[in-house]
């Protein structure tokens, strides 16, 4: 999912929508947990109060990157996150 994320950055914004907590992105960035990419967006669900199952946090999203539900292309590492996203546009 790395290179697919780093690919796509080459030719367009790309954000990131995570469930981390508050400080660990850049320690995850570190540990390369999350690929290095300049991002245009970041969206922490610890400082939205919000989790990726929740239809919120992509809302927030749609509102902070200026784009609609069906203008972004979302990808994750998990089946389930993908499902409120699709319900959602």
């Amino acid at each position: 999912m790395h290179e697919l994320a780093k690919k796509i950055a080459k030719k367009y914004k790309v954000g990131i929508l995570s469930n981390y907590y508050r400080n660990f992105f850049e320690e995850a960035t570190r540990q390369k947990f999350i690929p290095k990419i300049d991002f245009s967006y970041k969206i922490i669900s610890a400082e939205v109060g919000h989790m990726k199952l929740e239809p919120e946090i992509y809302k927030i999203a749609d509102e902070r990157c200026g784009y609609s539900g069906e203008e972004i292309f979302f990808i994750d590492d998990k089946k389930e996150n993908l499902f409120t996203a699709s319900k959602l546009g």
